[in-house]
């Protein structure tokens, strides 16, 4: 058999990216400490995470710490409940909800500096030849393709926070 070529390892510690199980549910009295703990372990400088992904269970228990310091100013404007969230200089999106398939009690601290979508030229949205013509229609239809990979130039900078 053809031989596999070897991947790159990442026993180093200064290659791989955090991950912290901290083996309690998230809450409301912990939520902040565990989100400040991994933020500082990703930070470099002025170089910090800049968009945080989780589960709906760690975002409405994020979202529960901040709506007991909404303050409110006109009865018309009163709101319960935020559309966006950002902790600290980062964007936080939920990626749970209906049909979501985000990683339950997981939030994920991304530097999406260091992500590349990085497409294959022969594939990157072209059409390919020929076409197909459905019996049923007068249409003639082509299939557009792509494909590539999404890379990482810096998974010391990434983030993954359990709270199981």
């Amino acid at each position: 058999g053809m031989a596999m070529p070897s991947q790159p390892s990442r026993a180093n510690a200064w290659w791989k990216s955090a991950i912290t199980d901290t083996n309690a549910a998230p809450s409301a009295t912990t939520i902040m400490s565990v989100f400040n703990t991994m933020w500082y372990s990703r930070v470099r400088g002025k170089d910090s995470p800049d968009l945080l992904l989780s589960d709906a269970t760690s975002f409405g228990v994020y979202e529960g710490v901040l709506q007991a310091q909404q303050r409110y100013t006109s009865s018309k404007l009163a709101e319960v409940g935020f559309t966006a969230l950002k902790f600290k200089t980062a964007d936080y999106v939920m990626c749970g909800g209906i049909d979501g398939n985000a990683t339950a009690a997981t939030t994920f601290f991304l530097n999406t500096k260091y992500l590349h979508l990085r497409p294959f030229s022969g594939r990157n949205m072209v059409p390919l030849d020929g076409g197909q013509r459905p019996f049923n229609q007068d249409v003639t239809a082509k299939s557009i393709v792509w494909a590539g990979n999404l890379t990482c130039s810096g998974a010391k900078f990434q983030g993954r926070l359990l709270q199981s």
